[in-house]
């Protein structure tokens, strides 16, 4: 999901990185070989699948399909669709998340968990209005059960067909078009361990390491979590876009009917049909074009941008990410990152860098969470204040609204006061019926809404803005005595700073411990931190391998889910008498923490015991066969796939095809074995069938390796499929972050002045720190605002015609009051709503009423 309201806070922020995207009009898309109609052309294209699988099962602008058939066509044409936006030249990259490290399990774990409640809820709220509905005498509303998102796991049935059907629709594309069959395709689909957004940033990380890698290829990535454009900023590559589909507000018109709403509130969607042509709009937001915003906003003289940058992405993960919570002062939609950027331009100079190639600087991290938890105490007050006051507002408005429809429902109703019952036909009297029926309802959700904030009222326990609130903190949440359990806060904190660098080698290395993950539901203050973290401390991580995928299913399904897993595991599940049962609750509690909608408040669960998990999970595993025993693999194989007119990868596969031909009979029996034993294939058993693929103007390095199910026959399909591994480096390989010179790109204007005209309305930017400071923001606009004058100012004095056409409009021809000019005299050239360009080379803009109104940027 990655950091919440991340990408709403940049596009405010730093509109021109967003362009929308142009598809083509037709149903069926008109000829790729053509040139892009977004006018910049890419070279490879990665998709990070399951942003599109989702979408497919539960839709927002269509009826969802019936059958798994016809979910599967959606995400073809889904597919087609995006591929007609970016045509990518080179290369597609397809990843379906594989099994995810431990550290995302418990993320993955609540979410299942609270998605099935959530289903149980609706359930339980259709079966009581059929009860209400069959006493007053109205018939039945059917319930039909949603599909089960939980399937979207790896191990699964439906997974497994995911990839079949990625599988066929490639070696179609491929037969059938000729653009398809000049592309390289890869497909690590979810038999291949780890996320798929991380996927492709290990090939990019792996590709960009090789000597002879292009570094003028334009990237292109698809996918929902805001994670990433950090992750596409951590590539430091020099053209790199995102596309996703276009975000909507309240306030934005509709694509389906073309009136003010978002298009998930659109009274029409359900008159879209499943299989109806893809109309959703998509946008690009522009990587490096941010880069040029944050060399304004971020950097400071003297040091090197990209390993600003790298800290920029370390310190955005403190407001959020999928592997840590957040530090409870920083939110971003409360100026969290704004804050972050000052202290950390203010921190630079003298406190150096805190990051390096992925790895954590321990005392300089340190260094600079004290810093940011100075700012702490005004933070919480201010914004424990702005939340009481909201949340009273919050409440008079929904009991209002509910009054309001209660009065409607009285004035409309079917008996008047001097009518009787009696006089009234059959049909007004079932209408009466649903009206008393409504009414009962809104007076019930009356009651319910004064006991929910008086209870929020009572159970403010923490009251983050008041004296005392770092103890009740600790009480609450890590139920300790801060001031007597100092260990135990240390100990919260070396878990957390262990966290940090996780995350952070995660975004630049890889996975450096599958097993690893934070123990604790909440995280502690800055300002602990900044105190509590030892600078000598040491990371250590456990050296591990991925869970299988049948085990990651019994570590994130409820038991609402198990038919996602075999039979075999049911009665872990479900069976009272399980050794295993206290990982699967039926009932848990929600954790508002703060927010005020329910898919942001943290799920209460107790943390799996692996061993214990494990212990019990194995012993069935090896009773597996067949189907159930393949799914389970713990390594499955990506696949490469080669149109067979690609002429610049012929002598490439022309070399394995030739060894396969001679040695893959001899060798397959090893390869089988280890696969058995589920054991990861060392490159050398592969021995001459270890193919390289060295091509720098495809911008493809790697190797090319047998798998069972490859296709070498000229006469099969239009394409060749194998199996593809990445680069291979020594262990403890260092991937370092640099900017690689290549042809120049054209980038839009941009500077300050380039921000978004929005009011700022976070708590820091009216007030950052309780002594009244602004923020970077406000202070860099002053700045120009001052030393603007403060030229216009030279100007002038040095300048005897201003002077002089000063004084005659002043004293000869004098103004109004209002419109007289500046006493100083240098402003005496602009007049209302106009601005002399020819004679004043700068880029200011200002409203037509004549108002100095810094706010506003070209």
């Amino acid at each position: 999901m990655g950091v919440p309201s991340f990408f709403r806070w940049l596009k405010q922020r730093f509109p021109k990185i967003i362009d929308d995207c142009q598809p083509s009009s037709q149903e069926k898309y008109g000829d790729l070989n053509e040139p892009n109609t977004n006018g910049v052309e890419y070279d490879n294209f990665y998709i990070d699948m399951n942003g599109l699988i989702h979408p497919c099962l539960h839709p927002q602008d269509r009826q969802a399909a019936e059958s798994v058939e016809d979910m599967m066509v959606l995400l073809t044409r889904y597919l087609d669709y995006l591929i007609d936006i970016v045509r990518p030249r080179k290369l597609l990259y397809l990843a379906v998340d594989g099994v995810a490290p431990r550290a995302k399990m418990n993320q993955q774990r609540s979410r299942r968990f609270k998605s099935a409640k959530d289903a149980e809820n609706a359930e339980l709220k259709q079966a009581e209005e059929n009860r209400n509905r069959a006493k007053n005498g109205l018939p039945e509303i059917p319930y039909v059960r949603p599909f089960d998102s939980n399937c979207i796991t790896p191990g699964t049935e439906f997974m497994s067909v995911v990839s079949k059907t990625l599988k066929k629709y490639i070696k179609e594309r491929m037969s059938q078009s000729s653009y398809w069959n000049k592309l390289v395709v890869i497909l690590s689909d979810s038999g291949v361990p780890g996320e798929g957004e991380h996927k492709i940033m290990d090939f990019i990380r792996r590709q960009k390491e090789s000597p002879d890698y292009n570094p003028n290829i334009h990237h292109c990535m698809y996918g929902l979590d805001a994670d990433l454009i950090m992750l596409s900023l951590a590539t430091h590559e020099r053209f790199f876009s995102i596309v996703r589909e276009k975000v909507f507000f309240e306030q934005d018109q509709c694509y389906i009917c073309n009136k003010i709403h978002p298009p998930d509130k659109c009274p029409h969607r359900k008159e879209v049909g499943a299989l109806d042509t893809i109309i959703k709009p998509f946008q690009f937001l522009h990587c490096h074009i941010l880069r040029g915003y944050l060399q304004i906003t971020l950097k400071v003289e003297g040091f090197e941008f990209e390993r600003c940058v790298d800290d920029f992405i370390f310190f955005c993960f403190l407001v959020g990410n999928d592997f840590l919570p957040r530090i409870p002062s920083l939110d971003i939609r409360d100026g969290g990152v704004d804050l972050l950027m000052k202290v950390y331009r203010e921190f630079l100079p003298h406190g150096g860098y805190i990051t390096e190639s992925g790895s954590l600087n321990v005392t300089n991290a340190k260094n600079f969470l004290r810093e940011v938890g100075k700012e702490e105490p005004a933070i919480l007050e201010k914004k424990y204040q702005k939340e009481k006051m909201n949340a009273k507002k919050n409440f008079d408005n929904q009991m209002k609204q509910l009054e309001s429809r209660k009065a409607s429902i009285y004035e409309n109703s079917t008996l008047k006061s001097t009518e009787s019952i009696n006089s009234l036909t059959p049909e007004q009297q079932e209408q009466l019926k649903i009206q008393e029926a409504e009414i009962k309802s809104i007076e019930q959700r009356e009651n319910r809404l004064k006991e929910r904030f008086k209870k929020a009222e009572e159970k403010d326990l923490l009251k983050m803005g008041e004296s005392g609130y770092t103890q009740r903190y600790y009480n609450v949440k890590f139920k300790i005595n801060p001031k007597k359990d100092t260990q135990k806060v240390r100990d919260i904190v070396h878990s957390y700073f262990e966290g940090m660098n996780w995350v952070l080698g995660y975004y630049y290395k890889g996975c450096q411990s599958w097993d690893w993950y934070y123990p604790y539901l909440y995280a502690p203050f800055a300002e602990d931190m900044g105190e509590y973290v030892d600078y000598n401390f040491e990371f250590k991580y456990k050296k591990s391998i991925p869970f299988r995928p049948f085990e990651q299913l019994m570590s994130v399904l409820p038991p609402r889910s198990k038919s996602c897993l075999p039979e075999q595991f049911h009665d872990l599940m479900k069976s009272k008498g399980s050794p295993i049962s206290e990982f699967y609750p039926d009932t848990f509690k929600l954790d508002f923490n703060g927010e005020k909608v329910d898919y942001k408040a943290i799920v209460v669960l107790t943390f799996i015991d692996q061993e214990k998990l494990l212990h019990y999970v194995k012993p069935i595993e090896k009773k597996l066969k067949g189907d159930a025993k393949r799914r389970n693999r713990r390594y499955g194989d990506s696949y490469i796939f080669i149109g067979k007119d690609n002429v610049k990868y012929f002598t490439t596969i022309q070399t394995f095809k030739t060894a396969c031909s001679s040695i893959w009979g001899l060798i397959k029996p090893t390869i089988d074995k280890l696969n058995k034993k589920d054991k990861k294939v060392p490159l050398s058993d592969y021995k001459e069938l270890l193919t390289p693929i060295v091509n720098s103007q495809q911008g493809l390095s790697g190797f090319i390796i047998p798998v069972d199910d490859m296709e070498l026959s000229e006469d099969q399909n239009q394409c060749f499929i194998a199996g593809f591994i990445n680069p291979q480096f020594e262990e403890g390989h260092v991937f370092k972050t640099r900017y690689l010179d290549g042809e120049p790109i054209t980038l839009p204007e941009i500077s300050v002045r380039g921000f978004s005209n929005t009011k700022q309305s976070s708590t820091y930017q009216s007030k950052r720190r309780s002594n009244g400071g602004d923020s970077y923001i406000d202070e860099r606009k002053r700045e120009l605002k001052d030393d603007y004058q403060q030229k216009r100012k030279n100007k002038f004095s040095s300048n005897p015609s201003y002077q002089q056409r000063s004084f005659k409009q002043d004293h000869l021809f004098p103004r109004r009051r209002d419109q007289r000019h500046h006493s100083f005299g240098y402003n005496n050239h602009r007049q209302q709503g106009q601005f002399d360009k020819s004679r004043h080379s700068h880029n200011y803009r200002f409203k037509k009423e004549g108002r100095r109104d810094y706010d506003d940027y070209e």
